[in-house]
């Protein structure tokens, strides 16, 4: 089974083993002790390689402490019975605009519709990244831009 998380104050993770049973999810960051599921089959965690472009701030640098407690706490959790790795955001998903992308995963999947059914409207985007990085991961474990820790 692959873990796939898009880091964030709302992380997004998915989960499964095929596109039929994967789960998909938002999590506060705050809540992640409490409210991140207990995987015990979990094989693998891709997540997403937080990237900041020089003089090009769309979301606050200082979000960077965020995914490193988030990515902190998984990997100190799981690190010593599975894979951990991180891409890049331009690696997975390329530099496509993230309404583009979002609707081209909406329109290739649309069983991940259901699956999101219960996530906020605004908080979809961090699920809909979770799952793409999930179904690229599935299908490109050997890219040699896998960072592994």
């Amino acid at each position: 089974m692959i873990l796939a998380i898009d880091l964030g104050v709302c992380t997004g993770i998915t989960y499964g083993t095929s596109i039929e049973d994967v789960k998909v999810d938002c999590i506060k960051y705050k809540d992640i002790p409490k409210k991140f599921p207990l995987f015990l089959d979990i094989k693998e965690i891709i997540f997403e390689h937080p990237e900041i472009y020089k003089n090009k701030y769309d979301t606050d640098p200082n979000q960077l402490f965020i995914h490193m407690y988030i990515l902190g706490y998984i990997v100190g959790r799981y690190n010593k019975t599975m894979k951990v790795n991180g891409i890049h955001p331009k690696i997975w998903k390329g530099q496509i605009p993230k309404t583009i992308h979002n609707q081209r995963l909406l329109d290739l999947y649309p069983i991940l519709n259901q699956k999101i059914d219960h996530v906020p409207k605004t908080l979809k985007n961090h699920c809909i990244d979770s799952f793409g990085l999930w179904v690229w991961y599935s299908q490109n474990k050997q890219n040699r831009n896998i960072i592994t820790l």
